[in-house]
């Protein structure tokens, strides 16, 4: 600044220098001259131009800098939006993967209990057709008496065969049979009393032991095919 102030001076009051005296030999003297009352005005003229100055770049210099306060406090609030935002879908997040989380649980569950809703129905299902089958069987009673009264039948007719063979041999006894076809006929007769009597006992032995071996329909189906062999035997005993 002092440098200019000198040029200055310099350019526009050379006679001052001009008039200074010449430098004697020996000891310089230093030469100050004295400041005119231009010299000082126009001083006073740099200085207000330097605060003229100043005062310009200052005023030049306070938008930007507002501008910039203004910038860095909206960057600054940029940034706390975004982490307010940010921590508030972070937030929402958490919250529905912990609802998703939920949700598959019940959802097991749910088909845990869809499963076994599943099952029961299939065994009350289950139930209902051997209810149903259970019903169209006959009763244990039915059954026993079924049972007893084809025993009681097959032992009158055995007892009738049995007397008609021994009236039969009686007769046999009483006259001389010599005739070989008699003869044959009464060995059939007595293989087939045989085999009326091991009917018999097998089908005794059947009621007997149909209540630990043997179902109801299997007893009935017996009693049927035993009482079939019988009246085919007492046929071929009669004729």
């Amino acid at each position: 600044m002092w440098v200019c102030l000198s040029g200055c001076v310099s350019c526009a009051y050379p006679d001052v220098e001009a008039s200074a005296p010449p430098a004697t030999e020996g000891t310089p003297v230093p030469y100050m001259p004295a400041l005119s009352v231009d010299a000082a005005d126009a001083g006073e003229q740099l200085k207000a131009l330097e605060k003229r100055v100043n005062k310009h770049v200052s005023d030049q210099l306070l938008p930007i800098n507002c501008c910039g306060s203004v910038a860095v406090v909206a960057v600054f609030a940029l940034i706390l939006y975004l982490t307010w935002q940010f921590k508030s879908d972070i937030t929402a997040l958490q919250k529905d993967i912990e609802a998703i989380k939920a949700d598959s649980v019940a959802l097991r569950a749910d088909r845990g209990v869809y499963a076994l809703k599943t099952d029961i129905d299939a065994i009350r299902g289950d139930n209902n057709n051997l209810a149903a089958n259970v019903a169209t069987l006959p009763s244990n009673e039915t059954v026993q008496a079924e049972i007893k009264a084809a025993t009681d039948a097959l032992r009158a007719d055995n007892q009738k065969a049995t007397d008609a063979l021994n009236a039969g041999i009686e007769a046999i006894k009483a006259h001389d049979v010599t005739d070989k076809a008699e003869l044959d006929r009464l060995s059939d007769a007595v293989r087939l009393m045989a085999e009326l009597d091991k009917s018999a006992w097998q089908h005794t032995r059947e009621a007997i032991l149909s209540d630990s071996n043997t179902t109801m329909t299997q007893k009935v189906a017996r009693v049927e095919e035993v009482d079939a062999k019988m009246k085919q035997l007492r046929k071929r005993l009669v004729a």
